[in-house]
């Protein structure tokens, strides 16, 4: 997914494919755009990023116990759980962020409630599960919302 000013690694919760538009709706005077879009966690890290400039950082996060390893070099966020989240219950987010040198950086947990997101609008597919959660250098990791990644 991108958003303004960043660009996410691995399997991106939304891509944004294709601006034709076709019939979706109650309506046949209603038209949906064809944004596609997948549910999951987008782990926002920039802080921490730039904390350590030109290193490569490796980004572990579980969602409920289920963890995902990803390589971040110069993106500020990663995306995860795209087969996990399903719905607005709340889920247990951990985030591990270790250096080249494989020392600790980052080490934060949090709950996170998924919001509804239906990037086509209300009447069109799909509906997604979208949560989203910042690191801070200050050892912090709090659920942010889709606008603020």
């Amino acid at each position: 997914m991108k958003f303004p000013g960043h660009r996410v690694v691995g399997p991106a919760l939304a891509m944004l494919t294709a601006t034709a538009l076709g019939g979706c709706g109650d309506s046949p005077l209603h038209e949906c755009t064809l944004i596609g879009a997948q549910s999951g966690i987008v782990v926002k890290y920039d802080e921490v990023r730039e904390a350590h400039p030109n290193q490569p950082l490796r980004i572990e996060v579980c969602i409920d116990g289920d963890c995902e390893t990803q390589r971040g070099v110069g993106v500020p966020s990663v995306s995860a759980g795209r087969d996990i989240i399903h719905d607005s219950s709340a889920v247990e987010v951990s985030v591990t962020i270790n250096d080249r040198a494989r020392t600790r950086v980052f080490d934060g947990r949090t709950s996170v409630t998924p919001e509804k997101w239906q990037p086509n609008g209300s009447s069109c597919e799909p509906t997604v599960w979208f949560g989203g959660v910042e690191a801070t250098t200050d050892g912090v990791l709090r659920q942010v919302s889709r606008s603020r990644l």
